[in-house]
């Protein structure tokens, strides 16, 4: 989880036990011990566009498919790479629309070359992680169930059958 520390506000303490909040524009004219509090605030975003980031990509020829944003071009688009010997995914210029950002995050540098990738891709483990996910398994199973024929849909609707009673 990421947090930052913020001021929050400035502190005058009036009397015994008595604090008055004043904005810290504000000049002190009373006499009293000025206190910052800083605050603990959990930042709620934690999926960010960055290099590195390993994105899954949700529409077009290539859906289903892992990648690795390795710079970002614009607002609106980022250049990815696969790496293609393990996800298939060529380095191409996508718009992030496309793209839902995963937990993971490989340590590249900018533009990193096909074999750093790889290299990086291997040592973060990130298919095995991916694998291990909720996701992963939803979507195995959504695309298992899509390529069901007629008699696997009945066997299915009897497995179900048995179960329920």
């Amino acid at each position: 989880m990421n947090y930052v520390w913020l001021p929050v506000c400035l502190l005058v303490r009036l009397g015994s036990g008595v604090w008055q909040c004043l904005r810290p524009c504000q000049l002190l004219t009373e006499c009293g011990t000025a206190v910052c509090v800083l605050a603990c605030v959990r930042q709620p975003f934690t999926r960010f566009v960055e290099i590195g980031r390993v994105a899954l990509i949700n529409y077009g020829p290539e859906e289903g498919k892992l990648c690795t944003i390795i710079d970002v071009v614009d607002q609106n688009r980022a250049l990815v790479d696969g790496p293609y010997g393990i996800t298939g995914v060529h380095r191409q210029v996508i718009n992030l629309r496309r793209l839902s950002l995963t937990d993971f995050k490989v340590k590249i540098g900018l533009n990193a070359r096909a074999k750093s990738l790889k290299k990086a891709w291997a040592a973060a483990g990130v298919q095995e992680k991916w694998a291990a996910t909720a996701w992963a398994a939803k979507r195995a199973s959504r695309s298992a169930k899509a390529s069901l024929t007629d008699l696997g849909r009945f066997k299915a609707m009897l497995a179900k059958k048995t179960v329920r009673c």
